[in-house]
């Protein structure tokens, strides 16, 4: 994908994009991040001929929302182990 073409797709479903990762994540920051990764794995991934890249992107965006909260959740239980406050079973 070129850059005028990422630049054309960011302009017109970033907005809306970063807004559906915030209401999925609920943090400003963390939605800015998500957002951000979206996006460049669109320049990387994302072909000049995909018919439908506004669905594409939301589902890349999904999937990253929901391995952040995996990651966040695993950090919490480590954490919490590490603090003798509970026992992990993987």
């Amino acid at each position: 994908m070129d850059k005028i073409l990422l630049k054309t797709i960011y302009e017109k479903y970033g907005r809306e994009v970063f807004l559906y990762i915030l209401h999925l994540c609920g943090d400003v920051a963390t939605a800015e991040d998500i957002t951000q990764e979206t996006f460049v794995k669109a320049l990387l991934s994302l072909g000049d001929t995909h018919t439908n890249p506004k669905a594409w992107l939301y589902m890349v965006a999904r999937n990253l929302t929901f391995n952040h909260r995996r990651k966040m959740k695993m950090f919490g239980l480590l954490f919490a182990a590490a603090k003798g406050h509970t026992t992990i079973m993987l």
